[in-house]
């Protein structure tokens, strides 16, 4: 009985130790194409990349005088680099989509887990969360004006 308690705890302290491990710093990765134009992406047809800033707008590729505007990102519970979490977590972004000569304002909440919608729809649009900048860092959560969004448009 009191060898079977010590196993357990050796096993229980090493599943411990394992846990508390932090996960190594990846290289910051590119945000990409921070200037607002669409480009077209070749993988999917009739389809395009549109990297926006938080707070910036740019025209839907499809729909070239109505314009798709990156406002906010309410939620961020990703899992920081550095830390081990029980999920990855969940950043959510609003778009708005403004259609020409109306004062129509569509909105979007798309999030990055798979767990949620990564994806919505205007027109006959099908508008993608492919991904979203910076990662939260373990003692720092992004500002709202750091945040960098990419999207894929591509007709349903």
């Amino acid at each position: 009985m009191i060898l079977r308690l010590l196993m357990l705890s050796i096993v229980l302290m090493g599943v411990a130790s394992g846990c508390a491990r932090e996960r190594p710093t990846p290289a910051p990765q590119s945000s990409g194409n921070t200037n607002a134009t669409p480009v077209p992406t070749p993988a999917i047809p009739d389809s395009s990349v549109v990297t926006l800033r938080q707070g910036q707008a740019s025209a839907l590729p499809h729909y070239p005088d109505d314009a798709v505007q990156f406002l906010d990102v309410p939620e961020e519970s990703r899992c920081p680099v550095g830390v081990q979490c029980v999920w990855e977590g969940d950043a959510t972004v609003i778009l708005a989509l403004l259609q020409a000569g109306t004062s129509d304002t569509t909105r979007i909440e798309l999030h990055t887990s798979r767990r949620f919608a990564k994806d919505g729809t205007y027109k006959d649009l099908k508008i993608r969360l492919d991904k979203l900048d910076p990662y939260p860092q373990k003692d720092m959560k992004p500002a709202l004006a750091d945040y960098v969004v990419t999207l894929t448009t591509s007709r349903q």
